[in-house]
């Protein structure tokens, strides 16, 4: 009885861990989390199960249908204008400068 407890328990500890082990991105347990219902749950476990064990031994999977592509963006966004080199809006004079000077050699004591 001690034995069984012992593989059980270590089989439930390598579940868990491995559910907090990202694997592509996800964990597991964000990937059943979002799956809407246990038959999709069980339905994705042995599709990855069965891939899993095909390419093992060498078989290639049944492919995957690519995306469909990105639509076109209906109003693209315009190019970018050649703009003017700008002059500084703030318009500092020596006696601002004299006086920041003063200030920051006040505080630098």
């Amino acid at each position: 009885m001690s034995r069984w407890f012992g593989w059980l328990s270590f089989a439930a500890l390598v579940v868990v861990v491995a559910g907090w082990v990202p694997i592509g991105g996800k964990t597991a347990f964000e990937r059943l989390g979002s799956l809407r219902a246990p038959a999709a749950a069980a339905r994705s476990a042995w599709k990855s199960a069965h891939d899993g064990w095909d390419r093992l031994w060498g078989d290639d999977p049944a492919p995957e249908q690519a995306p469909a592509a990105r639509p076109p963006k209906a109003f693209p966004r315009p190019a970018r204008a050649e703009r003017p080199e700008r002059t500084p809006q703030e318009h500092h004079t020596d006696a601002d400068r004299t006086a920041l000077d003063r200030i920051v050699a006040e505080h630098a004591r």
